[in-house]
């Protein structure tokens, strides 16, 4: 069955957003690059999602989210600067998913026009559009949640999950609140810690094979 990797923006839902390199580029050279990124994520969607995991890499990212309450979206942007985008979406005229696009667009553009500056390089930085995919039900979260810890093992840039420094995992054990505070959403920290040293990435059917809890993978 044919993925969608391109499901609508919808308030209340969440969603594992990932975007990648254009070629043999790299998203970040150095530490400061990692830091600007989170900051002009920040900037452009902390009204807009509630970070529940994120994850970057040298050439990609991940994340995991969920778009907030409508009502409480367009209170906040009233106080953004102007765009055709944000006016289109509070008088109506268009959906949340084509504001949240537009962000994107800008997201995207203000970083890479930092990024080429600062590194003396040019050209487009980012694939062309980002994907995301729905969460539902609720164990995927739990199944996003840990791949998303785990993909720095994935992709052979440290042996253990909690190593990499550029992912919220430290930020759950820590409870410093920097960019996600959610560990309750997970059943605590005990089961927290449960799932990810469980955890198993099986591409047949995406599933967290353990033992501990059988509604996390039951459909």
């Amino acid at each position: 069955m044919k993925v969608n990797y391109f499901h609508q923006y919808e308030s209340n839902n969440y969603y594992h957003i990932y975007n990648h390199a254009c070629g043999d580029k790299n998203l970040f050279i150095d530490h400061l690059d990692y830091l600007d990124f989170m900051a002009k994520f920040q900037k452009y969607f902390s009204y807009v999602f509630d970070i529940y995991a994120y994850c970057l890499m040298p050439n990609h990212f991940h994340f995991l989210v969920k778009v907030k309450v409508e009502d409480n979206i367009k209170g906040k942007i009233i106080k953004e600067p102007d765009s055709v985008a944000k006016e289109n979406y509070l008088s109506g005229s268009s959906e949340l998913n084509a504001f949240i696009e537009d962000q994107y667009r800008r997201f995207f553009s203000a970083y890479s026009i930092k990024y080429n500056k600062k590194h003396k390089t040019s050209g487009r930085l980012f694939l062309n559009r980002h994907k995301r995919i729905i969460l539902n039900p609720e164990y995927r979260l739990k199944y996003m949640l840990c791949y998303i810890h785990h993909n720095p093992i994935h992709h052979k840039f440290r042996r253990k999950y909690g190593e990499w420094t550029y992912c919220s995992y430290q930020e759950y054990l820590a409870s410093n609140e920097n960019y996600i505070s959610k560990l309750n959403d997970f059943g605590g920290l005990d089961y927290f810690l449960k799932i990810h040293e469980s955890f198993q990435i099986d591409k047949s059917n995406e599933i967290i094979n353990i033992d501990i809890n059988q509604d996390l993978y039951s459909l």
